[in-house]
């Protein structure tokens, strides 16, 4: 008996060969949306679009929820400090918040919170009149504030600097004068002591 072959017409052969091209449809629409290397691992007979498909989210979806839990275990610990400009450490936070990069969405007023809760400890103060604001904070709104208050602050420093200086200036001139002067009053009465009397001349009247 011979072997029956498939035709044009059999239905499964015609199934089976618009599976394929379907398959070769599906390889390529992934194929083409991968990285050179990615493409040279992927690009092979051994993989259908189904189980590419399937390997790749399970290798990168892996590495993306890794990477989420990542910046999200950052964001949550990030803590401003002393020593830095509190505007530069917010735009720090906001990037951080590349969270953004992810399927993680932070809603705006989450964020400013977040923000204003991680400022250094001598700001708490302006944080809380900023927590309490009837208007809600828009991102840029914080940012706003944040460089109003910093300039503020750097200004009272500088002229808190320069009140010193000048109060160190003052004390150090009068340092200076008392110093001189004790000096004079000193010499002035070592010049006394050592002051010879004058010897008496005879009188001849007297004889």
């Amino acid at each position: 008996m011979t072997r029956p072959e498939p035709t044009d017409t059999d239905p499964i052969f015609a199934n089976i060969e618009q599976w394929t091209e379907r398959d070769q449809i599906g390889q390529g629409a992934i194929l083409s949306a991968l990285s050179n290397t990615l493409f040279d691992v992927y690009c092979s007979d051994s993989y259908t679009a189904k189980s590419m498909w399937d390997e790749l989210d399970r290798k990168y979806n892996t590495e993306e929820q890794g990477l989420e839990k990542y910046f999200v275990s950052k964001f949550m610990r990030y803590q401003m400090v002393e020593d830095m400009f509190v505007a530069e450490q917010t735009r720090e936070i906001i990037n951080l918040h590349g969270l953004a990069d992810t399927e993680m969405k932070l809603s705006e007023k989450f964020l400013v919170m977040s923000i204003v809760d991680k400022f250094p400890k001598s700001w708490k103060n302006f944080g809380m009149i900023l927590k309490y604001q009837k208007e809600r904070l828009s991102l840029d709104d914080l940012m706003i504030a944040i460089s109003i208050e910093e300039e503020h602050r750097n200004q009272t420093h500088k002229m808190s600097v320069e009140h010193h200086s000048r109060a160190n200036l003052i004390v150090g001139k009068q340092k200076v004068n008392k110093v001189n002067s004790n000096s004079k009053a000193i010499n002035k009465e070592k010049a006394t002591k050592n002051k010879k009397p004058k010897a008496r001349k005879p009188c001849w009247n007297c004889g």
